[in-house]
């Protein structure tokens, strides 16, 4: 997993049986909260999240992307986004202070987007292999 460049671990759990239950199987999906290799420099970060985006439709909103996601710094305050280093290099800010700024918070949205989307086709893909076999 550490050398892998895979976007999420797929993990088999298996349940013992007790109090009268059979043993069944689950299944466990861990998503890399990191940037992915190939995307460090070529994702550049984008506007705050609107209420289209969110309701997926196409923003409507103008914004002009120059700096690289991976160069995101700062969490207290919005000039501390470019300026200076006072929290680690996105997407790894420090838990020290929780105030991130609106840009940080859609920054991060994003990328728990884009990260979690391969999980979850694949989650949806075992559900329905599942209900196919007359599984639950």
């Amino acid at each position: 997993w550490r050398e892998s460049s895979a976007p999420y671990l797929h993990l088999g759990v298996l349940y013992e049986a007790r109090e009268g239950l059979p043993a069944s199987t689950g299944q466990m999906f861990v998503v890399r909260a990191r940037l992915p290799l190939g995307h460090r420099d070529s994702v550049l970060v984008q506007g705050l999240l609107t209420r289209e985006e969110l309701m997926g439709h196409d923003s409507a909103a103008f914004w002009r992307p120059t700096l690289p996601r991976r160069r995101l710094n700062g969490i207290c305050c919005e000039c501390c986004h470019v300026a200076c280093s006072c929290a680690s290099s996105f997407p790894n800010i420090s838990t020290g202070n929780q105030f991130v700024t609106p840009l940080m918070c859609s920054a991060l949205c994003r990328l728990g987007y884009e990260l979690s989307t391969p999980a979850v086709r694949e989650l949806t893909k075992q559900q329905d292999l599942a209900r196919s076999r007359g599984g639950q």
